[in-house]
């Protein structure tokens, strides 16, 4: 509640007009809804929907895609926010360059500390680098709304749980999609020094061993599925290495 203002105000102030804003409260256990409630008796342009009971995010992403009517879908957790002229640059790009079905941006890291960090992504990733990341921030993206209904949307499978990304990107990728990158951090993130403990190690194991097994379903050599399997390192590793980790790796 106290930060879904500043991210909805940052979707009703792009500088790209034709938008239409689904917020989808799954069971928040503060005033969430109250406050998304307020915005959508105020701006037609604004679909509030609430689940009837908690359904984690891969079906929560699934029903905002059911009642979705734009050509593009793009995502914004409702603790970040996004740059003004976000929505503008990924439309045009998608519009000039019909050989991709995804756009995503680079990631400004906010942690309260130093604000000067960016999550980056290579321009053109292709399916190798799926081997060691998604080939976008997963928050970042704007997808033609007709490719990721035609992967059937997002897997909601117990084993996917926690890594639907992983899962949605791989598939996209397998069924002949591309996605690419704006290199500049059009999107904020909220990432506090905890951020890393709350990883749980069974994620980082099903991460690990989905990655291995999409790198084999793709033909992609040995040495890919070896950089499938480092996420194993990462459910070993003490947090605080995987946060210096990402620090250096965030410059």
């Amino acid at each position: 509640a106290d930060t879904l203002g500043q991210c909805i105000e940052s979707v009703l102030s792009q500088t790209y007009p034709n938008i239409e804003l689904i917020l989808c409260d799954d069971c928040s256990s503060d005033n969430t809804y109250a406050v998304a409630k307020s915005y959508a008796d105020k701006d037609p342009r604004i679909r509030l929907i609430r689940n009837e009971q908690n359904i984690k995010l891969g079906r929560t992403l699934n029903h905002c895609l059911e009642v979705a009517t734009g050509e593009y879908c793009a995502r914004l957790d409702g603790d970040d926010y996004c740059a003004p002229d976000r929505f503008e640059k990924q439309v045009r790009f998608l519009n000039e360059n019909p050989e991709y079905d995804c756009v995503g941006t680079f990631m400004q890291i906010i942690d309260g500390v130093k604000n000067d960090k960016v999550r980056k992504a290579p321009p053109y990733p292709t399916i190798e680098f799926l081997a060691q990341s998604n080939p976008c921030c997963h928050a970042t993206m704007m997808i033609r709304i007709e490719a990721l209904r035609s992967i059937k949307g997002y897997d909601v499978r117990p084993e996917t749980e926690r890594i639907e990304d992983v899962d949605m990107f791989w598939r996209f990728y397998l069924a002949g999609h591309k996605a690419a990158n704006i290199l500049e951090p059009l999107y904020f993130v909220r990432e506090d020094p905890d951020t890393y403990k709350r990883r749980k190690f069974k994620f980082d194991i099903n991460c690990a061993k989905y990655r291995y097994n999409a790198c084999k379903k793709a033909g992609l050599g040995f040495r890919y599925r070896i950089l499938a399997g480092r996420q194993i390192l990462v459910a070993f590793a003490p947090h605080s290495l995987v946060r210096a980790y990402h620090n250096f790796k965030d410059k």
